[in-house]
């Protein structure tokens, strides 16, 4: 009995071990063959190396901010040029011009971010004893300037993640003066926090440090250190845009293409390896006659709002083959370049589809964690308002220390990894919707 069980197991381990082989060969044979097509110059390294320069030289990304919507005008060349039909979507979006934010200990100055939505300081500022918050020990904070220490986790660079934006509200209530929050992501800078355009006013300013600083800050807690804190900014109302390109015969179901172009800071690894690959698949749809529905989403860090907007304007799910949503990170480099590509990179798509999207996805450069089911429920960002909304979708999203920090730039891009992504992407869409 022993013998015929052990010999039962060895049989299915080999099968499964063939079937997985055989996978593993057939999503590398169909990378190859897209690579070596008479399209794969559009995934040329210096292709995607020129957009990233590109992207990363028009500046901060902020929804509506100059350098956003120089990246729209740029994106609306790049369609029109490819023989897109090109229209732009234009929504309000709440903003500050920050002049100055600045926390004083002694001697030392530390550059800090006000936290969306900016609550400037009054006069001079304010000045005021630092008090480490703890919730579960009662304190008088009464008239003093709080600090908050977090690691990534505690709010996955979001203040709508979990109960965090309720967290900073009860501190506030605390009768604070003021709020610094410690953000601890690997970037060393200050990590901003997605806020939604929704989300209400903060009662008193709230603003954010990075790491590097956060010794600074604790021994000034244990000195029970006076500091003073300035917040300079003005309020505006700015317009924000989505850029909505269409190709193809328009009585098919749509396959969209989705990736969002805004972001706190420049956001090179974060949002301009998203706009890379994004670029490079709609050079590579417009070769393939087919119904193609672009969008380039500003408004991401402020509760997704453009994808709000482009779910108004998009087909009925029923008339959308795929919405594929290439999210955060898709070629961020870890702390240095020479630690590669981070490793919390991650497809997701519908379950019967996993077994091809793991066969394509398997070798990528620093590696993407096996494709997990969208049913799991545990999806992020704009995949998750696409995937909600009904649409068969499938998408990549992932953290990386320099998310949401001031210091993504260029040199913490792959090229390597965002060619990766999208020729995995554009091999996927080819088995899905072969030519008739």
């Amino acid at each position: 009995m022993k013998t015929r069980i052990i010999v039962s197991v060895i049989c299915v381990f080999v099968v499964v071990s063939m079937g997985l082989a055989g996978l593993a060969y057939w999503g590398e044979s169909r990378i190859q063959s897209l690579e070596n097509s008479r399209h794969g110059s559009v995934f040329s390294k210096q292709t995607f190396a020129e957009d990233l320069v590109k992207f990363d030289s028009l500046g901060v990304h902020r929804s509506g901010t100059s350098g956003d919507v120089a990246t729209t005008q740029w994106l609306e060349q790049e369609f029109k040029a490819l023989g897109y039909q090109v229209r732009r979507e234009s929504f309000p979006v709440s903003s500050w011009q920050i002049d100055e934010a600045l926390l004083t200990l002694g001697n030392k100055t530390i550059n800090v971010f006000p936290q969306f939505p900016v609550k400037p300081t009054a006069g001079q500022g304010i000045t005021a004893e630092l008090r480490l918050w703890n919730a579960e020990k009662k304190q008088d904070y009464s008239g003093k300037i709080i600090v908050v220490d977090t690691d990534f986790w505690d709010h996955r660079g979001d203040l709508a993640s979990g109960d965090f934006d309720q967290r900073i509200l009860a501190v506030s209530n605390s009768g604070a003066a003021a709020i610094v929050i410690i953000t601890r992501a690997g970037c060393g800078r200050y990590q901003a926090l997605n806020a939604p355009l929704a989300l209400p006013d903060w009662k008193v300013p709230v603003v954010l440090a990075g790491e590097n600083d956060a010794t600074t800050l604790l021994q000034g807690l244990a000195k029970k250190q006076t500091v003073s804190l300035r917040v300079s900014a003005t309020a505006q109302t700015l317009d924000a845009f989505n850029v909505v390109a269409q190709i193809g015969p328009s009585s098919e179901p749509a396959i969209v293409v989705s990736t969002p172009q805004s972001g706190w800071f420049t956001t090179t690894s974060e949002r301009g390896t998203g706009v890379a690959a994004f670029m490079a698949l709609a050079r590579w749809a417009a070769t393939q006659n087919k119904h193609y529905i672009f969008y380039s989403n500003s408004g991401h860090e402020r509760g997704n709002a453009g994808a709000h907007v482009a779910m108004k304007s998009a087909p009925k799910p029923e008339q959308v083959a795929l919405w594929l949503h290439i999210g955060a990170n898709a070629g961020a480099l870890g702390v240095t370049p020479s630690e590669g590509v981070v490793k919390t990179r991650f497809v997701m798509t519908n379950w019967w589809r996993l077994p091809k999207t793991w066969a394509l996805f398997r070798r990528h450069t620093g590696g993407l964690a096996w494709p997990l089911p969208l049913e799991l429920g545990i999806t992020a960002g704009e995949l998750t308002e696409y995937h909600n909304a009904g649409y068969a979708a499938i998408g990549s999203f992932g953290a990386s220390p320099w998310h949401h920090c001031p210091n993504d730039r260029l040199e913490q891009a792959s090229v390597a990894a965002t060619r990766e992504l999208a020729l995995s992407y554009a091999a996927l869409l080819t088995e899905l919707f072969p030519d008739n």
